[in-house]
């Protein structure tokens, strides 16, 4: 119940749109391109809201650090198990 009553102290509303839709921040939607050319998409979302199947990744994740801020056309270096691999921002949406 303590976990939770923080959590909930400490939540902050975030309306998408506002944060302005040229770059990548929280609740964007974003379309990348790996260094194969193959297509992926992902929304970044809390903690608490992931959901790797559906393509909901938290900011604090490795690709969503790697992301935020970033623009269209940006390439960014994202160290995963299996190594780097390079992603590059194809495009950024907000609902």
């Amino acid at each position: 119940m303590a976990f939770l009553t923080k959590r909930l102290v400490a939540a902050v509303l975030v309306t998408p749109g506002s944060q302005g839709r040229d770059r990548v921040f929280f609740g964007a939607t974003v379309e990348l391109e790996d260094e194969d050319g193959k297509p992926t998409r992902y929304q970044i979302v809390g903690e608490d809201e992931t959901d790797p199947k559906m393509g909901r990744i938290s900011w604090r994740s490795p690709i969503g650090r790697a992301l935020l801020k970033r623009a269209e056309g940006d390439t960014v270096t994202v160290r995963r198990p299996s190594g780097e691999t390079e992603l590059t921002v194809v495009s950024i949406r907000y609902a």
